[in-house]
């Protein structure tokens, strides 16, 4: 029986093809291709049997992405995380209706991966800096979820993506839990200029930040933030 699948990215990303990669095709990203209606949502139809399968949306052959409608995430024989679609014997495809929760606590970026809250947002990073760091802390984790981080170049291009996975146990349920992402300079090709990240969890885009990498010091710049109620980074000079 034949089962439609969408996704919405809203613009979040510049999009140019995005392929479904799954069990059902030995996850190959040249057989199902999504497209995309007068409204900006992308869509293809997939033929499957009685069965659990794993998949996830491949956009621009570059950026893998759970997908935020499935609601379901397992493991795959690597251990990455992914969307999860149960057909039942009759072909219909299963609902999960359970409510999952993640709350941002704490979000900063920094040079160095600290264990504590960083005191100082920095927004400029000089070029021979190891690395930028972003340093998350999440609380209220219900269920298993997927993080992905984009970093975005300053000419608009992707640079690359990472992902973790996150889980708190209800013993742990009332501790916050840390997540590490960086970006490393030392080694790379790393052009100046103002960079972006933006945050997904379980392909659902969640938080969007910029930095400036220099040539220059401006450490007077730093700044701090806070996450406003809606979302939004707001800043709030020193």
């Amino acid at each position: 029986m034949k089962h439609t699948i969408y996704y919405d990215p809203q613009d979040y990303i510049s999009i140019n093809k995005i392929s479904l990669i799954g069990d059902f095709n030995n996850w190959n990203s040249g057989l199902n291709f999504l497209q995309k209606n007068e409204k900006g949502v992308w869509s293809t139809e997939i033929d499957l049997q009685p069965g659990e399968y794993r998949y996830k949306f491949l956009i621009n052959n570059l950026i893998p992405l759970n997908d935020p409608l499935a609601n379901l995430y397992l493991p795959k024989d690597d251990g990455e995380l992914a969307s999860v679609i149960i057909i039942n014997s009759e072909g219909e495809k299963l609902i999960n209706t359970e409510k999952y929760t993640v709350n941002i606590e704490k979000y900063h970026l920094s040079d160095e991966v600290h264990e504590s809250t960083p005191k100082v947002h920095k927004r400029i990073f000089q070029q021979t800096t190891k690395r930028v760091v972003s340093r998350f802390e999440f609380t209220n984790v219900t269920g298993i979820h997927t993080i992905s981080l984009l970093w975005f170049r300053p000419n608009g291009d992707f640079h690359y993506s990472s992902e973790n996975i996150l889980y708190t146990s209800e013993k742990e349920a009332s501790k916050p839990t840390v997540m590490w992402f960086w970006l490393n300079l030392i080694g790379y090709e790393v052009p100046s200029g103002i960079w972006t990240l933006k945050l997904f969890i379980d392909g659902a885009f969640i938080l969007q930040d910029s930095f400036t990498i220099t040539t220059n010091t401006y450490s007077k710049m730093d700044q701090k933030f806070k996450i406003s109620q809606t979302g939004a980074i707001t800043d709030v000079v020193i």
